[in-house]
């Protein structure tokens, strides 16, 4: 590892550190525990790099962490999405059946995918990153149709997961493949936007709860999940 990337990784360690105590400290694990397995494995992988690089600064474990990522902004999204719409249950089963739909499109496009294996392996990461930020759509659309209000917390966590995969997936994933020369500039960029993530999501963690526009009996309905044991 280069020293640039030591800083890149010791500030990402310190952001989702400081992220998941706000959690814990807020109690807001309970409001999307997939999203804190995220941020959890996202520390974990970036520890075991940053300390042990000489049995995990490799393209092996690259792989592995970043299929583990892009499984946990799946299950988050579709987490975020049973909690949004738990009140409705007739509109959360046509909406669960079209997002179960988009990740099996994408599973049967990678695999039948004819490429080389180290692009194959590119492939199926960028495709369910890409998933995972339609998911993160969809659910928007059909929360804007219903016109349901958003937790405060899940609006930030799900802005914050449509911003960094659209941009990583659909835009700078293909940069990076179709253009060598424009990768520096390309993995740069990807950083400043995860940071910029990381301190959304630290915010939403630490801010105080803000008020919401619903009445006790509403919140009981649309959001029950919300309420503290």
């Amino acid at each position: 590892m280069t020293p640039t990337d030591v800083i890149v990784a010791t500030l990402t360690a310190t952001l989702l550190g400081v992220t998941l105590a706000g959690l814990v400290a807020r109690d807001r694990v309970r409001l999307c525990r997939s999203f804190a397995g995220l941020l959890a494995a996202t520390l974990l992988c970036n520890q075991l790099i940053t300390h042990l690089p000489q049995r995990f600064w490799n393209s092996t474990f690259w792989t592995f962490k970043e299929g583990l990522y892009a499984g946990l902004y799946c299950a988050t999204v579709l987490e975020l999405a049973l909690l949004v719409f738990a009140g409705l249950p007739r509109a959360k089963r046509p909406l669960l059946a079209a997002m179960t739909t988009v990740i099996l499109a994408v599973a049967v496009l990678v695999a039948t995918t004819d490429l080389e294996r180290t692009n194959l392996v590119r492939t199926v990461i960028s495709g369910f990153n890409a998933a995972a930020a339609w998911l993160a759509a969809m659910l928007v659309i059909a929360v804007i149709f219903y016109r349901l209000p958003l937790h405060p917390f899940h609006r930030l966590v799900l802005f914050g997961i449509g911003f960094h995969l659209s941009l990583y997936s659909m835009l700078l994933g293909p940069i990076a493949d179709g253009w060598s020369a424009m990768r520096a500039y390309v993995n740069a960029l990807d950083r400043v936007v995860y940071f910029v993530t990381l301190s959304l999501w630290l915010w939403a963690a630490w801010r105080r709860e803000p008020a919401q526009a619903l009445t006790g009996e509403a919140a009981a309905v649309l959001q029950p999940w919300a309420a503290r044991a």
